[in-house]
């Protein structure tokens, strides 16, 4: 190999390596938490471009269609990514969510079964994805089994602990639905649908000081005026200032 050759060989091989890092691991880490979809868009873009037959770029760019609630897009993507990768776990992991959105209950379980048997057997997301399946088709003890390995695989999994309370919460089992919120907002202080189902939870039980006092830090938290989760500072100082307008306190118990 001449001089020339190497050079380009170490450039492109560079690049790969940059671009499959970019998408996977510290584009996503910073996405999750500072949600900017146009950037992950761009990053995606140029690794589909230098890689479109790459089962990992085709992971990427259907990770995306999700997040923008197109599944059909994602599915078409992810059948391509598994005929060239029938072994690659998280491409039938991704597919079982595309199918849990589309409702396609049957085919998100056989998805991801798939994606239990090929993988490795400490992987949580599967499992999670076959909880909610369950819970699709009203087996909700199951699907609580289920869930509850996933989180036994990893405990912190925001998502996870999200999907568990809602059923626990279906189940009119509040006190453990509000335990997972909690968790789950411990872990993912930012995802904000979770606080309104969470001080449900905490009105139901009595404690409604503290459910007033997790929504007026949560205004803090965000102005990134405090770095203490709203649930954390909400349970050592349970006293709030905050309150609801009379006409909606008078005609709700809850927010």
């Amino acid at each position: 190999m001449t001089d020339k050759e190497s050079k380009v060989f170490l450039n492109i091989a560079g690049f790969k390596r940059f671009a499959r890092e970019a998408p996977s691991r510290r584009l996503f880490k910073h996405v999750k938490k500072y949600p900017n979809l146009p950037l992950a868009q761009q990053h995606v873009k140029e690794y589909r471009a230098a890689w479109p037959q790459d089962p990992e770029s085709m992971s990427c760019q259907a990770v995306l269609y999700l997040a923008q609630n197109k599944p059909h897009e994602a599915l078409r993507l992810l059948e391509q990514a598994t005929n060239l990768r029938p072994d690659m776990a998280k491409l039938w992991s991704n597919k079982a969510v595309a199918h849990v959105a589309l409702k396609n209950t049957e085919k998100a379980l056989l998805c991801a079964g798939i994606a239990i048997g090929c993988g490795v057997k400490t992987d949580p997301c599967p499992f999670n994805i076959k909880g909610i399946a369950l819970a699709q088709l009203g087996k909700k003890a199951e699907a609580i089994r289920v869930l509850r390995h996933s989180l036994f695989l990893d405990e912190c999994q925001a998502k996870t602990h999200r999907n568990l309370a809602a059923i626990y919460s279906a189940c009119s089992m509040t006190t453990d639905a509000g335990k997972h919120y909690k968790r789950s907002l411990q872990i993912d202080p930012y995802f904000d649908k979770a606080y309104i189902p969470y001080t449900r939870c905490l009105v139901a039980i009595g404690k409604r000081n503290e459910a007033l006092a997790v929504m007026e830090h949560r205004s803090v938290f965000y102005a990134r005026k405090s770095k203490v989760k709203p649930v954390d500072h909400a349970e050592h100082h349970p006293v709030s200032k905050y309150a609801l307008p009379k006409s909606d306190a008078a005609s709700s118990p809850g927010f």
